[in-house]
């Protein structure tokens, strides 16, 4: 007779590991229980650090954002501090012509057309050197009259005659009174 094998039948194996105590499992339960509330930690921190992360992306994407629209008003505010230190120099070394210049038109010779206003030189210091051409048949008197009053002279810290022409062609025979001085500071 023959015998036969059959594998598929079960047998009575002895398991290979003893079944685990009742302190065994304990442990194992703890452990698992443990390294599971650890994994939620773990992933809680990460969740909250990626969440933390994306913000500030966000916040730096914003910030550059902004940083280019404001380069631009930088630039102007650049630009218009450098036309701002141009004024300031330009009024510094500014002599300021306009109200000097008028100072001289507006004298009773010129208002008058018994003169007209020459040559005019104003240097930074408020030094001044100007002429007036005097018309013929006006009396030298009464030019002299007019430059020595006070309503004129208090405009100037000195006012000196540097020379004094007579009846040449360019003047038709008249006479031509050039002057130098400083003006007084005109507010």
């Amino acid at each position: 007779m023959r015998k036969r094998l059959n594998l598929f039948s079960k047998k009575n194996q002895k398991e290979a590991m003893p079944l685990l105590s009742a302190k065994n499992r304990l442990y194992a339960t703890i452990a698992g229980v443990v390294l599971f509330v650890v994994f939620l930690i773990i992933n809680f921190f990460q969740f909250s650090l990626q969440k933390q992360v994306t913000s500030l992306e966000q916040k730096k994407n914003e910030t550059y954002t902004y940083l280019l629209s404001v380069k631009d008003l930088e630039a102007k505010a650049q630009i218009l501090t450098q036309k701002e230190t141009q004024l300031q120099t330009y009024l510094k070394d500014n002599v300021e012509f306009i109200p000097y210049y008028k100072v001289l038109t507006e004298t009773q010779l010129v208002s008058s057309n018994s003169a007209n206003l020459g040559a005019i030189s104003i240097s930074k210091d408020k030094s001044v050197e100007f002429s007036y051409d005097i018309s013929p048949g006006v009396s030298l008197i009464e030019v002299i009259n007019v430059i020595e009053s006070s309503a004129f002279l208090d405009k100037f810290e000195y006012l000196k005659m540097s020379s004094f022409s007579l009846g040449n062609a360019e003047l038709a025979k008249g006479y031509k009174l050039v002057f130098k001085g400083k003006f007084k500071p005109i507010l």
